[in-house]
């Protein structure tokens, strides 16, 4: 299974749509997809303190075999304290990047 990271807050509900689209092209390639984006994204901060939830993801992205990074991740402080997480224990990454127009 793979951990989709990426950007959540902002425009939370394109982030979303953003996720759904990589996660469904990511399962018709053969993949199994975990994105917490689809998983709690209509949850709210009053659900559960912020670093509950990163200590919840860290947990989550230790069962998964690799984890891949939507575009823009970097702007996302959790995405980026993910990143940080993986670096340090090794975990495979993959950054999934934007198609460039013509």
């Amino acid at each position: 299974m793979i951990y989709l990271a990426g950007k959540l807050s902002g425009f939370r509900m394109w982030n979303m749509i953003v996720a759904w689209w990589y996660a469904r092209q990511l399962w018709k390639a053969g993949y199994s997809v975990y994105s917490p984006h689809l998983n709690t994204g209509f949850f709210t901060n009053k659900t559960q303190p912020y670093n509950e939830w990163l200590i919840d993801d860290l947990a989550i992205i230790d069962m998964c075999e690799s984890v891949w990074f939507l575009p823009n991740w970097e702007k996302s402080k959790g995405a980026t304290f993910e990143h940080k997480y993986c670096k340090l224990t090794d975990k495979k990454i993959r950054y999934i990047e934007l198609e460039k127009r013509k």
